[in-house]
């Protein structure tokens, strides 16, 4: 599996005519046809539509009895057949729950007016009973991570049985993925990037577990602490390191804020040194203090967030209106600019590169009159390195509105439904969302993919390998 692809394929998008499913041709002549009438063949019109027909089969299995061996051989079953439940009409209800948002009762009432009686418990074992999504979830991001340059990353509030948790979006150009966590610390977003939960994510002691500790102002005491007691890479379960917080009297009075500190850098360090998943390389997300620290090169800001704050600036005094204005038509030009940097020829990006840095000092150096502009243009100047990073990268993204719209998703599913009942069913809802928006973005009938998996032919290729073959 390559690291560095070189071109991505353009082919995922089908600009191929609609398929004809059936041709009709109609040769009744017109009552008016004048008798000099020169017949000319066919002109094509279109209508699309859909059969929505029940199809309750029944299957007479041929029977015979064995007086000598006592017992009965039958017919065998058709290869279509797949359970009380078929494959087309389990697929129709994944696909209305989990890319439809109808919710189980809606879907009921709807078979029910097609002639289909669905018990409320029938439709959530088809809706929940799907374990195979979730392995094909695991092989999806393991592609992702080893073939996508750069990943964005987002994350926005779940509930699963009333209960708060955040749900991490992890995506690119051609694949989104989708995991609940029980908060949105770093510890959950090192467990998000394994494919794990917060109960299965393994811990490390190591030098970079040591420099997030003192990176995260964790007293000299506690760090001694973990250096006597650990040895170098050893590993260790988040239960063992909360027993550690719980029974010694060293960290007896910490907080829970400081001991998610400690579990972040303990998981730091076990993801840095795991070699069974590939590691984020360029990430781009907004400021927030979890996602520091990540990328194994760069980590990237996101430019629509850190513009998102001056645009909340609405000064009243006229002059100060002014002089915000003034820098607001700057700040768009300099976006502007930064926008076409990745379109230049090669030979002429050393040349903006340096004329981009210079804009940016020149922008966010100067003081103004407005207070509140100045303390916001500070903070973008402190974050330079992190905004600007693209310039060495010209294919990462200057904004993360790829995982703005993925969070976007989980917020509508979140309406409809408003909370899971297990942490299965949340699983489940990830892999499905997970799924069905990577095969959006491949092209792919997410429906003839269920189906295919439904019927257990897996005649389709899964989604890690298509996205394999687009990265080729």
């Amino acid at each position: 599996m390559p690291q560095e692809p070189i071109a991505v394929k353009a082919a995922c998008i089908d600009t191929s005519p609609p398929k004809v499913d059936r041709v009709e041709r109609l040769n009744a002549k017109p009552p008016d046809l004048p008798a000099d009438a020169v017949y000319k063949g066919y002109r094509s019109v279109y209508q699309k539509e859909i059969r929505n027909v029940r199809d309750y089969v029944e299957y007479q299995i041929g029977r015979w009895y064995s007086a000598s061996e006592h017992k009965y051989y039958e017919s065998a079953y058709p290869s279509s057949y797949g359970g009380a439940i078929g494959s087309t009409l389990q697929s129709f209800v994944q696909i209305l729950h989990h890319c439809g948002d109808m919710t189980h009762r809606k879907i009921g009432e709807l078979l029910g007016h097609l002639g289909i009686n669905l018990s409320g418990g029938s439709i959530s074992n088809i809706l929940t009973q799907s374990d195979w999504i979730l392995g094909e979830q695991a092989d999806l991001l393991k592609a992702s991570l080893a073939l996508s340059h750069y990943h964005q990353i987002d994350s926005t509030m779940s509930k699963q049985q009333g209960q708060r948790m955040h749900t991490q979006i992890i995506c690119g150009k051609y694949f989104s993925l989708f995991y609940t966590q029980m908060s949105k610390s770093r510890l959950d977003v090192y467990a998000a990037l394994q494919g794990q939960s917060r109960a299965h994510i393994q811990l490390a002691y190591n030098a970079v577990t040591a420099r997030q500790l003192e990176q995260a102002k964790v007293s000299l005491k506690h760090r001694e602490y973990f250096k006597d007691h650990f040895s170098e890479a050893q590993i260790l379960a988040l239960d063992q390191l909360e027993q550690i917080f719980d029974t010694e009297d060293l960290f007896k009075k910490t907080n829970p804020s400081r001991r998610s500190m400690i579990a972040g850098a303990f998981a730091a360090g076990f993801y840095a040194q795991q070699e069974q998943i590939p590691r984020v390389k360029h990430l781009i997300s907004d400021d927030a203090s979890e996602y520091k620290g990540i990328a194994q090169n760069k980590h990237h800001l996101c430019w629509v967030h850190a513009i998102r704050h001056y645009r909340i600036l609405h000064p009243t005094d006229p002059y100060l209106r002014s002089v915000y204005e003034a820098f607001m038509r700057k700040l768009w030009d300099f976006y502007a600019r930064m926008k076409t940097y990745g379109e230049l020829p090669a030979k002429h990006t050393e040349a903006e590169k340096k004329q981009i840095i210079r804009e940016f000092d020149q922008l966010f150096g100067k003081k103004t009159d407005y207070q509140k502009l100045n303390k916001q243009m500070g903070i973008t100047k402190k974050n330079k390195p992190q905004l600007l990073a693209f310039l060495e990268k010209p294919e990462v993204p200057l904004h993360n509105n790829n995982a703005e719209r993925g969070a976007r998703r989980v917020v509508r599913k979140r309406d409809i439904s408003f909370h899971t009942w297990s942490e299965k069913g949340t699983r489940i809802r990830d892999a499905f969302m997970s799924m069905h928006q990577t095969a959006k973005k491949l092209n792919i009938s997410f429906m003839d993919y269920l189906k295919d998996r439904n019927d257990k032919q897996y005649k389709i290729n899964s989604l890690a390998q298509q996205l394999i073959n687009t990265y080729q």
